[in-house]
């Protein structure tokens, strides 16, 4: 008869727990219990009783589970880190090979972009910056490349030299949105906020239904505690916008400035 762990009935002396009718031939070398034969586990060298060798057993399940979890966690961040390093080592060798690619062929200019790019992702922003204006220097009618080298002078937090190529070529468009656009974004950047106001300003009097500027001058007023010409400026942007998933944003955006609108400013009710 197997005894029932955790529950020992009355015994006599120098009887088993678990079985009183049984003589007690040893003593649980953990809880000092008598056990009869056929109580005794022997694990390790030691003899221990039902419920000491269950729990015994019982922890080195669970030690077991904690090891394995380690170990699972340890392999997942192994091989994260080897591959953040494949990564990284492929990308080392994608510049090496452009960078020999484009001192072979330095006229161009689809391979430096591709290397433009491949430095920008590593963060070599003077590297990149350099590269971009021997292109323009080649193509200096193309709007594109001047964007794309304002945008690389914003990702560098350059915000300055991003001002000098936007107001280059504003002299020759001034109303060109997107460079306004651009041009408060560099404002911000530098920290004057009228400025960045009165570039998207402009922009937004030429497109008063673009989304963007809208939402990027709610913004600003929000930030200001302008709540209501945050709500003004996308109210007046719906009336003008198609549908689209920019309309979506901007139709969120205006919702949580109504709920927002009684608690800033209850006297407006």
């Amino acid at each position: 008869m197997k005894p029932e762990a955790g529950r020992p009935e009355k015994r006599r002396a120098g009887a088993c727990a678990w079985h009183p009718q049984e003589r007690a031939v040893l003593d649980c070398a953990r809880c000092g219990v008598a056990m009869c034969p056929e109580c005794v586990s022997t694990i390790r060298g030691r003899d221990l009783c039902v419920d000491c060798a269950r729990a015994w057993r019982r922890t080195r399940w669970m030690a077991a589970g904690v090891a394995f979890g380690l170990f699972a966690a340890l392999a997942a961040v192994g091989a994260l880190l080897m591959l953040s390093t494949f990564r990284t080592q492929r990308h080392e060798d994608q510049l090496a090979i452009l960078e020999r690619q484009v001192a072979a062929d330095p006229e161009n200019d689809v391979l430096r972009m591709q290397y433009v790019t491949q430095l920008t992702t590593a963060e070599r922003w003077d590297d990149a910056i350099a590269e971009l204006s021997r292109v323009i220097q080649r193509n200096p009618r193309n709007p594109l490349l001047f964007e794309r080298m304002v945008r690389l002078c914003m990702r560098a937090r350059r915000f300055e030299d991003a001002l000098t190529w936007i107001q280059r070529e504003l002299k020759k468009d001034p109303d060109a949105v997107n460079l306004l656009f651009l041009e408060g974004e560099a404002h911000y950047g530098l920290g004057a906020r009228d400025a960045a106001e009165q570039s998207w300003l402009r922009a937004y009097s030429m497109a008063p239904s673009n989304g963007e500027l809208a939402l990027r001058l709610a913004d600003l007023y929000v930030e200001d505690q302008r709540v209501a010409d945050a709500q003004a400026v996308l109210a007046a942007t719906l009336e003008r916008m198609p549908d689209g998933r920019l309309r979506e944003l901007v139709v969120a955006r205006l919702a949580e400035l109504r709920r927002q609108l009684p608690r800033q400013n209850p006297s407006a009710q």
